[in-house]
């Protein structure tokens, strides 16, 4: 897939929710093991976000043509500066993570409805949306 635009978030569901959301991305419960894919501005409007199977492997190239200043970003901070034809490959890692959960079990899904849900009460007629976990 080739995307032209302002950029790529290429994330797991850990890193990815409030980001990719901004830009238009899906919401991917953190117990996923997925790669996530989303375009910032893209130039086209078939340019959409992709879900990747666990395990699969990313690479962006820079067009060999481009003349834009390209950076790679992780996490907000300056890695490197690419030029053109570069290339950087990503992929889960082999080591896994352990985080403290200070908060019960289903703290992912209250806190997204706390943000999803509207601040005014809804007309009537409007339904409202309601997630429930196992």
């Amino acid at each position: 897939t080739t995307y032209h635009g302002d950029g790529l978030i290429i994330a797991t569901p850990t890193g990815s929710t409030a980001y990719a959301l901004a830009v238009g991305g899906p919401i991917l419960p953190p117990e996923l093991k997925n790669i996530l894919v989303v375009p910032i501005a893209p130039h086209l409007s078939m340019e959409r976000p992709i879900v990747l199977a666990q395990g699969a492997t990313v690479r962006v190239v820079i067009e060999p043509s481009t003349q834009a200043e390209v950076v790679l970003t992780v996490d907000g901070e300056l890695v490197a500066s690419l030029e053109a034809a570069d290339q950087v490959v990503i992929r889960a890692s082999d080591r896994v993570s352990r985080f403290v959960r200070l908060r019960d079990r289903n703290y992912f899904y209250r806190s997204l409805l706390d943000r999803l849900e509207p601040r005014v009460p809804p007309h009537p007629g409007q339904h409202q949306l309601s997630i429930r976990t196992p």
